[in-house]
This record gives C-alpha cells, sequence and structure tokens, in this order.
C-alpha cells in the first residue's frame, strides 16, 4: 500500500460520472487531488454528502493556494488528499 499512496501524492484526477464519489474518494485518502463530477442530483444528493463524511473533522476544508488545484472550487481534506464536487451535466449542451 505504502507504494500506491507515493505514486498518487500530488496526483490530479478528474472522475466523470462519479456515482456516488466512492473511487474519487478513495484516491483523495491515498493522496491524489480528485474533482468529481456528475449530473445535479448526484452532486447534491451523494458525491457532496460523502466527501463531507469522509473528510477530516480536524483539518480546514479550505486548501491552502498551493494545494487548491481546482481554482475557486472549494476542496476538503480527505485523508492525505482533496476532493471536490462539480456539477456535469452532460445532457445539455456546453
Amino acid at each position: 500500500m505504502k507504494d500506491y499512496q507515493k505514486n498518487l501524492n500530488g496526483l490530479r484526477i478528474l472522475e466523470v460520472g462519479s456515482g456516488i464519489g466512492f473511487a474519487g474518494t478513495l484516491l483523495a485518502s491515498c493522496g491524489a487531488s480528485v474533482l468529481l463530477s456528475d449530473l445535479p442530483v448526484l452532486v447534491e444528493h451523494g458525491i457532496s454528502s460523502n466527501i463531507r463524511r469522509n473528510a477530516k473533522i480536524e483539518k480546514s476544508t479550505i486548501p491552502p493556494k498551493a494545494e487548491n488545484f481546482f481554482g475557486d472550487i472549494e476542496s476538503t481534506n480527505i485523508g492525505k488528499g482533496w476532493a471536490s464536487a462539480v456539477v456535469l451535466d452532460w445532457f445539455k449542451p456546453a
């Protein structure tokens, strides 16, 4: 597991179609900065709440600038990494 975690430190990942966010939160806990995305209903009622549940309570949910790879999107510390959630509705044209 230690070699796996070393490979994820600082890695930036975009997860498209995150569902409830299981894979993304796991990757964040191992050191990656993950941007999870899905349809509005899943982000609002699944991903965002799961990110909050997995966050370290003793850490601030607003990371230092060096850690926030996603601009103005709020990131939450999970384990050794960071996770953020955004709506990506592929049924609507960009």
